[in-house]
């Protein structure tokens, strides 16, 4: 845990982000369930992710996909610890919000599983309800893998409820 965090904070220093001035800061508690495909390996695991404002990256993007950069960190039971720096994209349908992201991941094992080594990469998908203005909750599938940088690659997969607040604006 001692090289994990220093590290993740310092990968997200480079995290670019020109922000739109109406949306704001959110913050995302996740709770749920750890390596859910493999009978009876699951585990508790509960974090956060910090959502920033949307950028559409100096206008590169088109402005129907800004990209909204995220740091999130979680860990589990058995003492497994992550921390990661990447991406989400709102889309918004009424009142549904849906968010596919990606995200570079430093990750610990402690006493839970073998992910191969350190280097970790997440991509993940959320379906949530929004409740009112940017308050939301919803349910994420994630896959945590090392992309075979590793000799060993099992990968593990979450599935975890999310509540979704702003931490700044009007």
């Amino acid at each position: 845990m001692g090289r994990l965090l220093p590290a993740g904070l310092a990968l997200a220093v480079g995290v670019p982000c020109i922000a739109d001035a109406e949306e704001r800061i959110l913050l995302s508690v996740i709770s749920g369930a750890f390596d859910v495909t493999k009978d009876g390996a699951e585990h508790p695991e509960a974090g956060f992710e910090v959502r920033f404002p949307p950028t559409t990256l100096l206008g590169v993007l088109p402005q129907r996909f800004p990209i909204r950069p995220t740091l999130g960190a979680a860990g589990t039971g058995l003492g497994s610890l992550w921390t990661y720096v990447g991406f989400c994209i709102d889309q918004k349908i009424g009142r549904l919000v849906l968010t596919p992201g990606f995200a570079m991941s430093l990750y610990e094992e402690g006493s839970g599983l073998d992910l191969g080594g350190l280097m970790e990469f997440r991509s993940s998908f959320e379906a949530a309800c929004r409740i009112r203005g940017q308050l939301h909750v919803g349910v994420s599938f994630y896959h945590l893998s090392n992309g075979s940088l590793y000799q060993q690659n099992p990968g593990s997969e979450s599935i975890v409820v999310t509540l979704t607040v702003p931490l700044t604006g009007p």
